[in-house]
């Protein structure tokens, strides 16, 4: 038992003590003024009588009481009996009836006749026992074993609040719990779990959904790059998740607009997930669409998993435009300058000869390069791709490192970095964008050369080129580079393409790869290139495939492709979200058309269309807003004459829409989350074929501890208003004494 102190009125002490401390200096300034004619001692009893007075008036108005809590042991406990009734119920289950969904076993189990009800009759009499059903909200059944899976999701979170606060004060023996253990509401289940406990509300969990193994096929997910240069490698990879008995020759088909490219078969061998890359080429300019499927399987339940897409813009390939920046020439800026008619690139230079001389050639309508780099950010932005190539960060100046930052972040740029790079600790805000960390060792001429080694990621990568053809023409002799400079450390979302090999058989990263922003950057940690173009077959043109892989990968974000370019905020969505739509029109200058009437067209997979108001920007893009309703692969097109006198244009894209209801991402039996969350109340868990075990846990006569309180008011006692009378009473005779009136 504890007895204290408490105030009813719910407000700030601090304000009782302030108004008391306040009344004490008035009254003393009071009395003050008029003390002619009395003695100190009487002065001072009508300041503190007055004091007291004004003291237990306010202390009234607070509404003072002594508060006691106390436990009390109560008998004949109730008990909570709890069915999930969300949408995963309606699952299949099969574990009473072969037909039955695990809503339909929950309900037979809680039927008036069932054994279940005649077992918890024994333990618990039938006027204690409540009955819940619980989805995204917890309530009581209107009719016991006639509940209907049809809540949004599985709220834990909900059903302890409910639970609780309908057993607060009474004797409880616990909760039954019939659920397949999946909360979708992202609640800490453990958390949960020992509020209970603390509550003494122990959970029994009966886990369904047991009863049946479920076949189900989902492409997890497939993706490739968002933009290609036509006539180049496009790599499209996606990874296949089974669950069920597996089967063998499973069909994989891969679609460009609708049209079947390509089919591929893939066995699990014992694992549920298997990954396969499609290769082709890109065709002719324009928005690819490109989506893989699997046909349904037999037994299989949810078929809408089954299929996803991925867009791929294909653009003309263009005269790219690449600056070349080298502190130190050597033999690969001879060979990349002489090869550029070949590889159709134009190339402007700045290379340095000596101490703040540079030799620099311009291309027309380019700014100058007398200072080794352009001079404002407007005529760096002219360019497809930066390359720099033996550079001493310490000459760049802190504007010109982050006019490249922006350029590869926002303007889609590509940078290359290689060769014997100098004082990387100035590199400054460009160290942030580049895919490993600078080391300032250079590793030079051992007796037989580093060997170099592509990954698997640099087989499958663009800049090797089709089915590894690159890596299929290096001998040993070409692979061996003479020189490499220190990597400390690869950065995260970087790609290691390639690696090699030092003295002490130590790999280090070579050519590593990765998107920044909307732009691309390439590093690579040697500058031997050169040795592909002497020591290979001219024919093989290795060197000249190799660096127009490596640049086409770079300047492809960078090229604008003319026509009606269609874009989304997101390349998957969730049914029920908007889309952003963005449009670019392209004149054949690479100029945006402004002024345009367009037609935009949301298309479902059940073939449900939906128009899309598209309004133009300052700048000379459209962008419209459509909400994704179904589930699947939906079309976007978008339609309209760009040029005078031209026909309309036409273009249209593909998004991956998958289902927003949570409550089948987990189809299964959560067991692992059932049993965690009832053990931690102080339960247990068990089947539905085992209700027996939970019985032997329950007794009829089941003592509870209740805490409870009683509160006394003392502001309304008749003593404490006799003393207050009496009190104002002795000041009145005392002033009437002394004629302080």
């Amino acid at each position: 038992m504890k007895t204290y102190f408490s105030f009813g009125l719910q407000a700030p002490v601090i304000i009782l003590f302030i108004l008391i401390i306040i009344l004490a200096v008035l009254t003393y300034y009071y009395y003050r003024r008029v003390k002619t004619g009395i003695s100190r001692p009487l002065f001072i009893f009508l300041v503190v009588n007055r004091i007291i007075i004004f003291t237990l008036l306010i202390l009234c108005l607070w509404q003072p009481r002594l508060v006691t809590e106390y436990e009390e042991k109560l008998k004949n406990a109730y008990i909570a009996v709890v069915a999930d009734n969300s949408k995963s119920m309606s699952i299949p289950d099969g574990t009473l009836k072969p037909a039955s969904t695990r809503m339909d076993n929950v309900n037979t189990l809680l039927a008036g006749e069932s054994v279940f009800r005649k077992g918890l009759d024994v333990k618990i009499v039938p006027e204690r026992q409540r009955f819940y059903e619980f989805a995204d909200k917890t309530r009581k059944m209107a009719v016991v074993g006639k509940s209907e899976p049809s809540g949004p999701r599985t709220n834990f979170k909900e059903l302890v609040k409910k639970i609780s606060a309908d057993a607060e004060g009474l004797p409880s023996a616990g909760v039954i719990l019939f659920s397949d253990g999946n909360d979708t509401a992202g609640n800490d289940l453990a958390g949960l779990a020992y509020e209970l406990k603390a509550k003494r509300l122990p959970v029994y969990a009966v886990g369904i959904g047991g009863g049946k193994e479920f076949k189900d096929i989902e492409i997890a997910s497939f993706n490739g790059p968002e933009d290609a240069l036509e006539k180049t490698l496009l790599s499209l990879k996606t990874v296949i998740k089974y669950s069920g008995t597996p089967v063998r020759q499973l069909p994989v088909i891969l679609k460009e607009n609708f049209n079947t490219v390509e089919t591929k078969y893939v066995d699990f061998d014992g694992k549920n997930t298997a990954t396969l890359t499609f290769n082709i080429l890109a065709g002719a300019p324009g928005v690819k669409s490109y989506s893989v499927e699997i046909p349904p399987q037999k037994g299989e339940i949810f078929k809408e998993n089954n299929m996803d897409s991925w867009n791929v813009t294909v653009k003309k390939a263009p005269a790219m435009k690449a600056l070349f920046v080298s502190h130190q020439p050597d033999f690969d800026m001879m060979y990349i300058k002489g090869s550029a008619k070949e590889l159709k690139i134009k190339y402007a230079s700045a290379l340095q000869t000596g101490p703040n001389i540079f030799k620099s050639q311009v291309l027309e309508g380019f700014g100058s390069l007398k200072k080794g780099f352009p001079e404002s950010k407007e005529d760096l932005f002219k360019y497809n791709v930066i390359i720099l190539n033996n550079v001493d960060f310490s000459i760049f100046k802190a504007e010109q490192l982050e006019w490249m930052v922006d350029f590869v972040k926002n303007k889609k740029g590509g940078l290359l970095l290689f060769g014997q790079n100098r004082n990387p600790a100035k590199a400054g805000v460009l160290a942030d964008i580049l895919p490993v960390e600078l080391g300032t060792a250079v590793y030079k001429f051992p007796e037989k050369g580093f060997p170099m080694s592509i990954t698997p990621e640099g087989r499958a990568h663009e800049i090797f080129g089709m089915e590894g053809k690159i890596e299929k023409a290096l001998t040993p002799e070409l692979k061996s580079f003479e020189s490499f400079v220190e990597v400390k450390g690869l950065k995260a979302g970087s790609e290691l393409l390639a690696k090699i090999t030092d003295t002490q058989n130590k790999d280090n990263p070579f050519i590593v790869a990765e998107k920044v922003g909307g732009g691309r950057v390439l590093f690579f940690a040697g500058g031997d290139f050169w040795r592909w173009k002497m020591l290979s077959e001219p024919s093989a043109k290795l060197y000249e495939n190799f660096w127009r892989n490596a640049m086409v990968w770079l300047a492809v974000s960078n090229v604008k492709q003319d026509g009606i370019n269609i874009t989304t905020d997101k390349s998957k969505y969730t049914a029920g979200e908007s889309a952003e739509i963005k449009v670019e029109c392209i004149n054949p200058d690479g100029d945006n058309i402004k002024n345009l009437k367009l037609k935009g067209v949301l298309e479902s997979i059940t073939g449900k269309k939906e128009n899309i108001e598209l309004s133009e920007n300052s700048d000379g893009k459209y962008t419209g807003r459509s909400r994704l309703k179904e589930a699947g692969v939906s079309k976007i097109t978008v339609e309209g004459v760009l040029l005078a006198g031209t026909d309309k244009e036409k273009s249209s894209i593909l998004v991956s829409v998958k289902s927003g209801d949570e409550e089948f991402r987990n189809i299964g039996l959560n067991e692992t989350a059932l049993k965690r969350f009832a053990v931690l109340s102080g339960g247990e868990y068990t089947t539905p074929d085992k209700l027996e075990s939970i019985f032997s846990k329950i007794e009829k006569g089941t003592e509870t501890q209740v805490k409870k309180s009683s509160a006394r008011d003392l502001w309304d006692s008749p003593w404490i208003i006799t003393i207050i009378l009496l009190l104002f009473a002795a000041e009145l005779a005392i002033r009437k004494w002394k004629a302080l009136f």
